[in-house]
């Protein structure tokens, strides 16, 4: 039987993208939408928590 229950891996990550997503990212996607660029601060907190490469 598949098992569609997310490992503790899958599960940090995706708790770990929302946290980012809810208190980093939120604060400057409007001005980031209105620009058409992701602001520098952002891609460097993104890849400290392991998110971009």
């Amino acid at each position: 039987m598949v098992s569609f229950e997310l490992s503790e891996e899958q599960t940090l990550l995706r708790d770990t993208c929302r946290d980012f997503a809810l208190t980093i990212m939120r604060k400057q996607d409007r001005p980031a939408d209105e620009s058409g660029e992701i602001p520098a601060d952002i891609i460097k907190q993104g890849h400290e928590l392991g998110l971009t490469t």
